[in-house]
């Protein structure tokens, strides 16, 4: 019995000790980082494998992360029984301020977020079965850029299809909105939750006449109409300012 005991000990060490091996031959041995994507949703950002490539005995996986902008890349790879951890380790920077006789060490605080893209070619890596860790998370191959947070949500708005949110809950297409007497006061073109153009507000008097209207006519530039009193058009403007408008430089519409 004690010698079957031993020999199993022995069994278990020489296979742990195989398989120690096994995990030791695979190496990092290329990195290509992305730059720092100044990514709108980087907050709704899926941390996720995007792909594995197999060229030869070479596999090269492809992560998509967010991270702090101050990133210090020090590229590495430890393995641990079943689990990969592809590090790309970030820090603070660091800045050096001389007082008197002494240096005092700082380091510069980075409150914002970036989306990178890194590749990690590893030499000897021959099946996916392994756990996959970055940045102290499990991450899995995904399709989606997105965190999914439910199902897609829209309105039919007479005979069109209106107020559609995706999976990611992101505004797409055009969006309608009315007041509390049912009149449209905004009807805007989104992608990705961001408005591309369209009304902007519909600004109604106290008799129920419209005053004013906002477009967005594309990124950073705008257009204004007037009304009189009576709810005709009677000027357009043209404006990089939504909240400053010279009515001296609008145009008189007939």
């Amino acid at each position: 019995m004690i010698r079957q005991l031993i020999s199993l000990i022995l069994l278990f060490c020489v296979s742990g000790l195989l398989y120690s091996q096994e995990d030791s031959e695979i190496r990092l041995i290329k990195f290509e980082p992305s730059e720092c994507q100044d990514e709108f949703h980087v907050y709704q950002l899926n941390n996720r494998i995007v792909s594995f490539e197999k060229h030869g005995d070479t596999t090269v996986i492809e992560i998509s992360v967010k991270a702090n902008c101050c990133i210090s890349l020090k590229p590495d790879i430890k393995l641990y029984s079943d689990t990969i951890d592809l590090i790309y380790d970030y820090s603070e920077t660091e800045y050096v301020v001389e007082k008197g006789d002494t240096f005092m060490i700082f380091q510069e605080e980075c409150d914002c977020e970036c989306c990178f893209s890194f590749k990690y070619h590893l030499l000897g890596l021959e099946n996916k079965s392994y756990v996959y860790l970055a940045g102290n998370s499990i991450i899995d191959f995904s399709q989606h850029m997105y965190i999914v947070i439910q199902e897609p949500k829209f309105r039919i708005d007479g005979s069109d299809t209106t107020n559609y949110v995706d999976i990611y809950g992101m505004r797409q297409g055009l969006h309608k909105f009315y007041d509390v007497q049912n009149r449209e006061i905004r009807s805007l073109i989104y992608l990705d939750d961001l408005p591309e153009s369209g009304l902007m507000r519909r600004v109604f008097s106290e008799t129920g006449k419209i005053e004013k209207e906002f477009y967005q006519i594309s990124d950073g530039e705008f257009k204004v109409i007037l009304f009189d009193l009576e709810g005709n058009a009677i000027k357009e403007c043209i404006t990089s300012d939504y909240f400053d408008i010279d009515e001296t430089k609008c145009m008189e519409l007939d």
